[in-house]
């Protein structure tokens, strides 16, 4: 870790971080541990931003439940280096996530980080095995599809919807589960979601076959885990900090950023915009700067497409019950086909410490798809979330309406958050073409740091907003060397996450294409919705056309597939090489976790093979029905 006081020069540069959500206090990190003298703004009463935790009743309410996925690499290595918090003691891993259906069964989808987690996928129960299968592949066929670098091309701007759709092995239950899944995470259907963010995001998510767990959940509040020991980190390093301080002004004055806030006005030598990107464009865009000065988009013109970005509110109930709830999976949990996209986490499970939890149910309830509630009042939103979980819930009673005393929910430690002031940035078809980098070389001074920014994640995370602001930190460092002419302490950098080469990736989908194809002929013979089929099915001609068209397909698939292959092993040197090293290091580190030899290895893989084929032949118990047709209903 860099000692601030070994970075120190004499005259350090004036840094400001006007934001104090998960980016800003990054960047804010980054900096004062190389000796820039960093004051941070923020204008709510706590740190955090979207992971903020707001008390209500006496105690810490976080303003979203988070998932924290293991591949966070850069998110990981401050918790844990920096702010001296062992994973394993903050937080519980996870290895996939739950679905409850409305006839009370309970499916998991396990990270498909390991064979026999995908193994444990195909026979879920979320769909048919094939279909499951089509599902998995549909992911790894976007990863490795060369959707090009240009942010304009036809690709670039082509939704994941119009993606799947356009493959001939897809159904519409393959569409349909990954329309629910990017739905309920990210609060957007797939005919809106930009493939190209989809696709770094999946190039980042890719984990197979590591053994890694889908996701770590904080066993306490976000405050008590995360945020709370950084802000104690950043005011050990010298950080100046103003909570419930609203940044009124920033305009170009003398060449140089003049700051207005509190009613006073401040000059900077570099200023870091870590805010969400309505507010950014309300600063720089100052219709009405003092005399004397300049607004900023006078100098950043580009910055204006960002008015064509759009976000998000997810409600979130905090729903306290009397009573314990039996047979609550733990974790983060879906409601399938719930029209509020609805979710779950079951609190009084993960923080198992609380004793105000003991023998009750503690739930934070949220909705992906909260502009669909018929009411903008936050009770009636509130009781129209609950009364849509209770059929998945056993034995819950909602009430008759809000505060009903005849009911199961402890009305006085319950409340609702609408979140209309957390906002979360949203993946369009077409935001990387408008998404701005965190320098800004028209104005070396400012840089840009939140979920909004362009990086290497694609989606918007908590790993993304991470990146941006120790990007934007590196911009900040880089402008104070040039003005300087020497490095105000150790260059300031990413860490980069293991990732799947492009070769490889695309190996993979050429060596499965036969097995998508036997998949879909399959779904299409036990009565799947072909592939182009309207929505709820009909053409009752369409699935022997699409049975005969299949074979044509996958020829065409995998001479396409070979092709962009082939012109890649071709393009870049040793990239064989790459792959096959790739290979041999997974084979390697799988002998060394089993301890076993390549004729164990083998051995094992056709235990897996003939689990299969059992689980296809049929259930061994008349009670197990996890092998039955799940259908989404229209």
């Amino acid at each position: 870790m860099v000692s601030s006081k070994q970075q120190q020069t004499a005259d350090p540069a004036q840094v400001a971080v006007i934001g104090g959500g998960i980016a800003g206090m990054t960047a804010a990190l980054r900096l004062a541990q190389r000796g820039f003298a960093v004051t941070l703004y923020e204008a709510s009463s706590v740190l955090g931003g979207n992971l903020a935790s707001v008390p209500v009743g006496g105690m810490p309410r976080d303003v979203y439940p988070h998932m924290f996925c293991d591949w966070y690499v850069n998110f990981w290595d401050i918790v844990e280096r920096d702010l001296g918090r062992p994973r394993a003691s903050q937080f519980r891993s996870f290895d996939g996530v739950s679905l409850l259906m409305r006839d009370g069964r309970s499916l998991a989808m396990a990270n498909p980080s390991t064979v026999e987690s995908l193994i444990a996928n195909l026979f879920s129960g979320v769909l048919p095995p094939a279909e499951m299968f089509l599902s998995m592949f549909a992911l790894l066929d976007l990863a490795a599809e060369p959707l090009g670098n240009a942010e304009l091309t036809p690709l670039a701007r082509l939704d994941v919807n119009g993606f799947i759709y356009g493959r001939p092995y897809a159904t519409n239950d393959v569409a349909r589960l990954n329309n629910y899944i990017l739905s309920t995470v990210w609060s957007l259907d797939s005919d809106m979601v930009s493939a190209k963010s989809y696709q770094r995001f999946l190039r980042r998510f890719s984990s197979f076959p590591s053994g890694a767990p889908f996701a770590w959940l904080a066993k306490g509040s976000c405050a008590d885990c995360i945020i709370d020991p950084w802000e104690q980190r950043l005011r050990e390093l010298g950080v100046t900090i103003h909570v419930s301080t609203k940044v009124e002004r920033l305009v170009l004055a003398d060449n140089k950023p003049l700051l207005t806030a509190g009613g006073e006005e401040r000059s900077f030598d570099n200023v870091v915009l870590a805010v969400p990107a309505p507010r950014m464009l309300d600063l720089i865009m100052d219709p009405a700067p003092p005399s004397g000065t300049q607004a900023l988009i006078d100098h950043v013109p580009d910055l204006a497409r960002m008015q064509t970005a759009r976000s998000a509110a997810i409600p979130v109930v905090d729903l306290w019950l009397k009573r314990k709830l039996p047979g609550l999976p733990a974790g983060q949990v879906g409601l399938h086909d719930s029209k509020y996209g609805l979710s779950f986490c079951d609190l009084s499970q993960l923080w198992d410490t609380d004793r105000r939890m003991a023998d009750i149910t503690v739930l934070a309830l949220a909705a992906s798809r909260g502009d669909f509630i018929p009411s903008r009042n936050p009770e009636t939103m509130a009781f129209a979330m609950l009364q849509e979980a209770a059929p998945y819930l056993p034995g819950f009673r909602p009430g008759a309406r809000w505060g009903d005393p005849d009911s199961d929910v402890d009305w006085e430690r319950t409340a609702m958050r609408t979140n209309q002031d957390h906002q979360l940035f949203v993946n369009d078809v077409g935001s990387l073409a408008y998404r701005p980098s965190a320098r800004q070389p028209r104005l070396p001074w400012l840089a840009l740091a939140g979920d909004y920014v362009s990086g290497a994640v694609g989606m918007a995370t908590v790993e993304s907003a991470v990146e941006s602001g120790i990007l934007a930190a590196a911009a900040v460092q880089a402008a104070d060397t040039q003005r300087r002419g020497h490095m105000q302490g150790a260059p300031i950098e990413l860490i980069a996450p293991h990732r799947y080469s492009e070769t490889l990736l695309l190996a993979a989908r050429v060596a499965l294409v036969p097995a998508a194809y036997a998949a879909t002929a399959w779904a299409l013979l036990q009565g799947a919705s072909p592939p182009l089929a309207p929505v709820g099915g009909g053409m009752a001609e369409r699935p022997a056309q699409s049975l005969a068209e299949l074979p044509l397909a996958m020829a065409q698939d995998l001479l396409t597939g070979t092709y962009a292959l082939a012109r890649r092993l071709n393009s870049e040197d040793g990239a064989w090489e790459a792959a096959g090293a790739e290979l041999a290091s997974y084979a390697a580190a799988r002998l060394a976790k089993t301890g076993a030899s390549e004729q164990g290895m083998a051995g094992a893989l056709a235990e897996l093979l003939d689990a299969v084929a059992s689980r296809l032949s049929g259930p061994s118990d008349p009670s197990d029905t996890s092998y039955r047709r799940w259908r989404v209903k229209p």
